[in-house]
């Protein structure tokens, strides 16, 4: 077991809200999956790390997967029916990826998942996993990957996208922009790498935006699109420093409406405002800080929204549903306000079959919009 202190990584209020947000979505995500008959569901850890962070000696993100799967009571009797997990564990740093394997050693070995741990850049062990499945013909099972790094290179848009090819697979990718606004665009020797990450140059008339927030936001929404025009579309999670600055945004992408609104359902246990956000200047209390955002403004958004997606329409539920599922922060209880308000204002003209009592919207019926 390597015992350096240099194979430790520090850590951090906002590492361990990423980790709680991590675990929240992978207590729902894999029930789903699996309860889906899908025989086989993998986890890619991309940047793993040594399993152990110096000073508050809290375990990392390979452990809370592992710890997800032994705890999730919902996820038990599925797996002991014969489905599986695979974890990959990837990591570059060979000491680091000794003692991420000396900590994983330590669990309890079990039947219901597997695990490796791969040493390596990300982009190669992953480029090699892609060719070594697709060589046989066989396809990429439903997959979660996690890309956690430390910058902004090491996982280009390009290899991204071969795992969207398959169903059923999902990124959670920390867009490190702390990094790319310090050291990326100031340096032409750096934009390659930009080009990489965004799969173009869309990114570079970000460069002349001169306001801090403006600047951040498009290249944030950049990136999100440039993953939505793969297959995968989101939304995001802001991470701030002690400094109450921008660290990174973890961006999520899926496929599928469930998949978002298992991660929103995540992200609102995170932060309760609403804002999608956490900061290391007040960890103890985020509730209410910064706060410019509340439940009834994330309700308003959503009528507007519909409003003008389906004036004059008659819609069924389970499309309101799927709407509201793309929505980037509202979940479904903003749903059933948003119409409960559309109606009490005359926007919404018929429920059919007409409910027991107003305010109801039950599955299988049609809403008519003035």
């Amino acid at each position: 077991m390597a015992s350096d202190d240099d194979l430790f990584l520090d850590d951090s209020p906002h590492t361990e809200a990423k980790h709680r947000l991590y675990r929240y979505y992978l207590d729902a995500w894999l029930p789903i999956l699996i309860g889906a008959n899908f025989p086989l569901v993998r986890i890619v850890d991309g940047f793993a790390g040594p399993g152990r962070y110096k000073v508050t000696g809290r375990t990392g993100s390979p452990q809370i997967a592992i710890e997800a799967i032994l705890e999730n009571a919902r996820l038990q009797p599925l797996l002991k029916s014969g489905h599986r997990i695979v974890l990959q564990f990837i990591e570059q740093s060979p000491g680091r990826a000794k003692h991420l394997e000396w900590e994983l050693g330590k669990l309890v070995e079990t039947s219901i998942f597997t695990w490796e741990v791969k040493t390596g850049d990300f982009d190669q062990v992953w480029t090699a996993e892609l060719d070594a499945i697709e060589a046989t013909g066989a396809k990429l099972e439903p997959t979660l990957l996690f890309i956690d790094g430390f910058g902004y290179a090491g996982f280009p848009l390009d290899l991204l996208a071969r795992a969207r090819r398959y169903p059923a697979c999902e990124v959670l990718i920390n867009f490190a922009w702390e990094s790319i606004n310090r050291w990326a665009l100031t340096d032409p020797s750096k934009h390659d790498a930009l080009d990489r990450l965004y799969g173009g140059n869309r990114w570079r008339p970000g460069v002349d935006i001169e306001d801090p927030w403006e600047r951040e936001q498009f290249f944030l929404a950049e990136y999100q699109h440039a993953l939505a025009e793969v297959g995968w579309r989101g939304t995001s999670f802001r991470m701030l420093n002690d400094n109450n600055q921008t660290s990174y945004h973890l961006v999520f992408g899926t496929t599928s409406p469930r998949g978002m609104e298992v991660f929103k359902s995540a992200a609102w246990r995170v932060a309760p405002d609403g804002l999608f956000q956490f900061s290391d200047l007040r960890s103890g209390a985020q509730s209410g800080f910064l706060r410019d955002l509340t439940e009834d403004m994330v309700i308003d958004d959503l009528k507007t929204q519909l409003v003008a997606a389906y004036k004059g329409q008659t819609v069924s539920r389970e499309e309101l549903d799927i709407f509201t599922a793309w929505h980037p922060i509202a979940l479904s209880r903003h749903r059933t306000a948003a119409l409960t308000k559309l109606q009490d204002e005359g926007t919404i003209l018929e429920v059919a079959p007409p409910p027991k009592r107003r305010g109801q919207f039950p599955k299988g019926s049609a809403i008519r919009f003035a």
